[in-house]
């Protein structure tokens, strides 16, 4: 799934995994870190290939409205 710009620098961050701790543990969620860091690679492809979730699982995961408990709302210029 094409997530537009910026989105590999995101799925980069070992700070990811602090979304995914809550459905894997913290052991698994630092081990999983762990590896993001030593080797460059993203933790989503990291964690799809460890059996840790389907990609679309992780899809649904980590959307920006599921990360921060808020739904997308449209621009309050829209309504002016």
């Amino acid at each position: 799934m094409d997530q537009g710009p910026g989105h590999d620098g995101v799925h980069r961050s070992a700070g990811l995994v602090t979304a995914l701790a809550p459905h894997i543990g913290y052991a698994a969620g630092t081990a999983l870190a762990r590896r993001a860091l030593a080797t460059g690679r993203p933790v989503r492809d990291l964690a799809t290939e460890a059996g840790l979730f389907s990609a679309d699982r992780l899809d649904t995961l980590l959307r920006p409205e599921n990360l921060t408990g808020h739904a997308a709302r449209p621009s309050m210029a829209a309504n002016e």
